[in-house]
C-alpha cells in the first residue's frame, strides 16, 4: 500500500539524535511526530499510517512510541469524549 506522504522533510532535535538510549527508528518516528504536529500542536496519526510510512508494523510503532514516552520526549494522551471513538494525542514535550 503506497502510502501519501505529507511532508518532504524532517527535523530531528541534536538531543534525539545524541541520545543512544533510544533506537534508530524511535529518533526518526520523533522527527515524524515533530512534523505532523506542526499544524494543531499534537499529532494524531494512528499507529498503521506511522507503520506504513516506515515499513513496520503497528507493534513495532507501539513500542517506539513508549519509549519515547518514558524517556519524556512525547506526551500521549487519549481523548476519550465520545462514547465509541478515542483520539490519541501526541504531543511533543
Amino acid at each position: 500500500m503506497v502510502v501519501s506522504k505529507t511532508f518532504k522533510f524532517i527535523q530531528i532535535p541534536i538531543d534525539i539524535i545524541m541520545d543512544e538510549t533510544i533506537p534508530p527508528l524511535a529518533r526518526l518516528l520523533y522527527g515524524e511526530i515533530l512534523v505532523l504536529s506542526n499544524k494543531d500542536g499534537y499529532c494524531f496519526a494512528t499507529n498503521k499510517y506511522l507503520g506504513q510510512i516506515n515499513n513496520v508494523d503497528g507493534r513495532t510503532i507501539r513500542r517506539l512510541l513508549h519509549i519515547l514516552e518514558t524517556k519524556n520526549y512525547i506526551k500521549v494522551i487519549i481523548d476519550k469524549k465520545l462514547p465509541n471513538s478515542m483520539k490519541r494525542k501526541i504531543f511533543i514535550v
